[in-house]
């Protein structure tokens, strides 16, 4: 069976799922390392050094119980739905989007 590393993919506004900047992922790890009481708070501000210069800030909130996939409001306040998944799985979750 092939093993694949899993990867940091995002989506924005309804758009495929697409693979993350260094950035996301750093803001992810840091969201998912918090107490789960925290993170079930919702909300939580997440600040890290964005891949292009400044700072990345993202106000995260755990999604359904699971620590592979939670939403962030971005610094436009845009609605952004983030997970942890094998390459395979996105493009599957594409796929099936595009279908129907």
């Amino acid at each position: 069976m092939d093993q694949q590393e899993k990867k940091i993919y995002i989506r924005r506004q309804s758009q495929p799922w697409t693979q993350g900047q260094i950035h996301h992922e750093n803001a992810y790890k840091e969201f998912i390392a918090l107490p789960k009481q925290q993170r079930e708070a919702g909300n939580v501000r997440i600040s890290v050094d964005h891949l292009y210069g400044g700072k990345f800030v993202a106000f995260f909130t755990e999604t359904e119980n699971n620590d592979s996939y939670a939403t962030y409001v971005d610094e436009y306040n845009r609605r952004v739905e983030i997970m942890m998944a094998i390459p395979a799985y996105a493009a599957y979750i594409n796929r099936i989007v595009d279908y129907y």
